[in-house]
């Protein structure tokens, strides 16, 4: 079939990247090609229609075009989604100089980078100033939008305008978007909910109560909104599904493997304090303690959120998960 529309680039392809993909796929009037680091992938896809890694047996779409390098995706497409883990995010922007025509570069990832930036800034300071940099979040589980179930994200751009050509790829999709202006809320509340669903996985681990999960959700949403205030940031984003929507997924949701750590942490399956660079990639740990360490450069102050400090305070050993919450269930 001819394609008159939209080059889409996806760089990453784990498990989102390929259901983000293969979602896409569906838009008959956009070029979808894809990267990933590891050229067993990429031939798989190539060859096989198929990710092993991540989606074994899972047959995708023959329209999705596998590149032969990173630079091609940053070439051809129009719009380039970043679906690499935060810390990832430096070393794919390296690559984006051997280029002629300006993009629609988006984050996906929900995580601090390593020098404590939020990944939108790194972008912004990576591309050329004729790009549009987009944060995109949601409630999304990818083995989900796998298989093409309806999903809603939100997005916002560096420069505060709706990007129409953006909302275009996601027409005859399972995807739908909704847009918030500030973006840097949106990033923020994407890498708090992973480290608080931490907490939610907490809360369960001890009491596996209805009533007592809500309430601790209640205080999380109360808490992320504080921090979105002390930062001057907007709090509409919290009404979106980047928002709550995105919190209470990965908060509730047994597949968040954020909450799955908070459950193993509260049952005393995982030993205490915990060795964050030898832990498996977590964006909420991993944001943690990103944050603990550089809290004071990006403007915040541990102690005015005490939900936050006591989660740093148990995983460093110095308090256990049932002497920091029951503080908050007695209140």
């Amino acid at each position: 079939m001819d394609r008159s529309g939209l080059t889409a680039g996806i760089i990453g392809c784990g498990s989102f990247g390929t259901a983000l993909a293969n979602a896409l796929s569906r838009n008959r009037q956009i070029r979808l090609i894809v990267w990933d680091k590891n050229p067993q992938v990429l031939t798989a896809i190539r060859n096989n229609r198929e990710n092993p890694l991540y989606f074994p047996g899972v047959q995708l779409h023959q329209s999705i075009e596998a590149a032969d390098s990173i630079h091609e995706i940053w070439e051809c497409a129009d719009v380039i989604f970043l679906a690499v883990p935060s810390r990832a995010i430096a070393e794919v922007l390296k690559c984006n100089l051997r280029r002629t025509r300006s993009k629609v570069v988006v984050n996906l990832a929900k995580g601090l980078t390593p020098e404590g930036k939020l990944p939108c800034d790194l972008i912004i300071e990576q591309v050329q100033s004729s790009d549009i940099v987009a944060s995109m979040k949601g409630p999304s589980f990818a083995s989900e939008l796998i298989r093409n179930v309806p999903t809603r994200f939100t997005y916002s751009t560096s420069n505060s305008t709706r990007v129409p050509r953006f909302e275009s790829l996601f027409e005859a999709t399972c995807i739908s978007v909704e847009y918030v202006e500030d973006w840097k809320a949106l990033e923020w509340v994407s890498i708090l909910k992973n480290i608080y669903a931490i907490i939610m996985g907490m809360v369960d681990a001890i009491w596996n109560a209805a009533n007592v999960r809500h309430m601790f959700l209640a205080l999380v949403v109360q808490e992320i909104r504080e921090i979105l205030l002390s930062l001057n940031l907007s709090t509409d984003v919290l009404f979106t599904s980047g928002g709550i929507g995105d919190i209470t997924l990965t908060g509730l949701t047994d597949l968040s493997r954020n909450r799955t750590f908070g459950l193993a942490v509260g049952k005393r399956f995982i030993n205490v304090p915990v060795n964050y660079t030898g832990a498996p990639i977590l964006e909420g740990l991993e944001s943690l303690s990103i944050l603990s360490k550089k809290a004071t450069q990006m403007g915040l102050v541990l102690d005015k959120f005490p939900l936050l400090k006591g989660l740093i305070d148990v995983l460093e050993g110095n308090t256990s998960p049932y002497e920091y919450l029951q503080r908050w269930a007695c209140q």
